[in-house]
């Protein structure tokens, strides 16, 4: 069976910021970021109060405590606007180019503006399902993003992978 569709730049934003929610390096570096820089108000504002500055160890407090509220935000923001910057440096070329997924009995054939690729099925991982895309994970870490905007009917993908026999995980609800 034949899919083709084109992929754009917030489809691989989309891409790169569910990889990185599930990534716990990002997560352990959120949690890190957030607790030094409390911590180091917090300080700050006990050094402040320790001196006789009562008013700013006060306000001090309130930005320590307003920056542990707020840092998971934040965070977001900034790998957000990282992805932005590194999808489009880096696949900039790809967007709005066709390209193609065929499946056959053993092997897949993956055809976008860097070429083609026959992939065999013994190669391939996962199948995540997402609110608006598939991503179809392989062993070698790479990934083939299929936005389901393109698809006449979304299950026909699932069915055709799933006679490869990998796994198909579905987190409809997951948002960043």
């Amino acid at each position: 069976m034949l899919f083709t569709f084109k992929i754009e730049q917030n489809d691989f934003l989309t891409f790169q910021l569910y990889t990185v929610s599930k990534s716990t390096n990002v997560v352990k570096t959120r949690l890190r970021g957030r607790i030094l820089t409390s911590v180091a108000g917090l300080l700050l504002s006990i050094n402040l109060f320790v001196t006789g500055s009562s008013i700013a160890a006060t306000i001090m407090l309130g930005i320590a405590i307003g920056t542990y509220a707020l840092y998971p935000k934040y965070h977001k923001w900034r790998l957000k606007k990282h992805f932005e910057k590194y999808s489009k440096k880096n696949y900039g070329t790809h967007f709005g180019q066709e390209e193609s997924l065929e499946t056959h009995t053993d092997y897949l054939v993956s055809k976008n503006i860097s070429g083609e690729g026959k992939i065999d099925k013994s190669e391939l991982e996962a199948l995540t399902e997402i609110g608006d895309y598939f991503f179809l994970k392989m062993k070698n870490g790479s990934s083939i993003i299929i936005p389901k905007r393109f698809l006449k009917n979304p299950s026909d993908i699932e069915n055709e992978i799933r006679k490869y026999g990998i796994v198909h995980s579905k987190e409809l609800d997951w948002e960043y």
